[in-house]
């Protein structure tokens, strides 16, 4: 079977025809002696019943081969794709008859005359344009019971209709009461760092040193004072350190200090 570009004009090669007298001469004089014209080729289209063709260009014969013409196919003819029979009956020969297959112009091109790639080809489809088509597609028109189109419909109605407060339930109480529980710890923690008084740091200094106020203290002593109260005002007057407060003039402590020699 042989294969015709759908609404396009072409010669078909045709034959041999072979005399009727004696089956086996080829029969080349046909259309010279008006044997074989237009009304004597017949075609049929998928089927349907014989029909002379349409197209009127004259028969011509094959001269490089005894018995073969080319009949000629117009647009007309080639006008449907699918089988397309072709019938020729004319007096002094055998019938002649040949099937052709008509295809789309874009089958012809890509498979015959190899100028195209078939429509199914994913290189003549733009990707863009499928992605941009399925996201733009309305929802609704693909929900079927059962589908999938259906179940991110539920689910789309079921984000749109969410209640914070009721998805949180007993939690929320509970972790309301938590948070109270921290406020308040954090309060207390926060109240315990107010700034404490100079007395407070002069006392809590002897707590640490073991030494009380109107006591004696050995020169280590001194020095850990010394370096636990390097922020502060103090004097030494000969017998006793004292320590003021930032005013210079409210006296904290004055601690008497033990005379030079062996401590015993």
């Amino acid at each position: 079977m042989r294969i015709l570009q759908q609404g396009t004009a072409a010669y078909v090669q045709v034959g041999p025809f072979i005399s009727d007298s004696d089956g086996k001469s080829p029969v080349t004089t046909l259309v010279s002696g008006g044997q074989l014209t237009n009304s004597e080729c017949l075609i049929a289209k998928n089927g349907a019943a014989f029909a002379q063709k349409a197209s009127s260009e004259t028969i011509l014969a094959d001269e490089t081969a005894d018995g073969w013409y080319r009949i000629h196919l117009n647009g007309t003819d080639t006008n449907g794709c699918g089988r397309l029979r072709l019938s020729i009956k004319c007096t002094g020969a055998l019938s002649v008859w040949d099937e052709f297959q008509v295809v789309s112009t874009n089958v012809f091109n890509s498979l015959w005359a190899g100028i195209d790639v078939l429509d199914v080809d994913v290189r003549s489809t733009d990707i863009d344009a499928i992605a941009d088509a399925v996201w733009d597609e309305t929802r609704g028109d693909h929900t079927a019971a059962g589908s999938t189109g259906e179940a991110l419909e539920d689910i789309a109605g079921d984000v749109v209709n969410l209640d914070g407060a009721a998805m949180r339930g007993t939690d929320s109480a509970a972790s309301a009461a938590y948070v109270a529980i921290m406020n308040s710890t954090l309060q207390g923690y926060i109240t315990a760092l107010n700034d404490p008084t100079a007395a407070d740091i002069v006392t809590a200094l002897f707590a640490k040193t073991g030494i009380t106020a109107g006591g004696t203290a050995s020169f280590e002593d001194i020095v850990q004072l010394l370096l636990a109260a390097a922020t502060w005002n103090f004097e030494l007057d000969g017998t006793n350190l004292k320590l003021y407060d930032d005013d210079n003039a409210t006296l904290l402590a004055t601690i008497p200090l033990q005379a030079a020699g062996p401590r015993g």
